[in-house]
């Protein structure tokens, strides 16, 4: 009987947070197979190239055209797990207070949820050849992202809301939900995720803002 590898997540100890995993494989042989469970679609990628994206069933590997090809490059993405992290400030956000119209700085904090909602977008945009590609650099990606879009979206809904600089730290939940929508589109139209929930756990003015808020009231 020839030889056959059939290649499954079974070998894999995988968590709720576990969007996506890699597996490498070099040199199989020419009959051999993967498995896609329901929970999962994979993508498979031949020598560096993007071959096929696979919903749940049972799949040969190579086909009449593939020869000569060493490595196979399998990635299985979870249908259901979210990932959980959190978002903070790295610098404060530079503002305008409705109320006096004075600049303002904010900081602010929280957490957010995502999950993959298309597959092949999210490998090409995040993973892609980065072998060492793992959660803690899409955290860091998806930070970046959350902070770069997230004064914008706040400046707008200060204006469109009238809010006062006293509204931004005790309205915080109100200010996320009025922000979320948009933040969703933006990480759907380029990563191809889904984002769940997005918090403004904290957020806070310095007491140097404070003071001059209050004495310009």
């Amino acid at each position: 009987m020839a030889k056959q590898t059939i290649i499954t997540l079974e070998n894999f100890e995988l968590t709720n947070n576990d969007l996506f995993v890699r597996r490498c494989c070099m040199n199989l042989d020419k009959n051999a197979q993967v498995i896609v469970e329901e929970t999962h679609s994979a993508i498979l990628i031949k020598d560096g190239q993007i071959m096929d994206t696979l919903s749940a069933g049972k799949y040969p590997i190579f086909n009449k055209e593939d020869k000569n090809i060493s490595r196979v490059d399998i990635i299985y993405m979870s249908k259901t797990a979210r990932l959980q992290a959190y978002w903070g400030t790295l610098t404060r956000l530079q503002l305008k207070d409705y109320e006096t119209n004075l600049p303002i700085e904010l900081g602010a904090n929280g957490e957010y949820e995502v999950q993959i909602k298309e597959p092949r977008k999210f490998y090409q945009v995040l993973v892609g050849a980065d072998r060492d590609y793992n959660l803690d650099k899409l955290k860091e990606r998806l930070q970046g992202t959350i902070l770069s879009e997230i004064e914008p979206l706040i400046a707008k809904t200060i204006r469109e809301e009238k809010l006062s600089y006293t509204d931004l730290t005790e309205r915080k939940q109100e200010l996320a939900k009025k922000v979320y929508p948009d933040l969703a589109k933006i990480f759907d139209r380029e990563y191809g995720l889904n984002l769940f929930s997005f918090i403004i756990s904290k957020a806070f003015i310095p007491a140097e803002c404070l003071v001059m808020l209050e004495s310009a009231k």
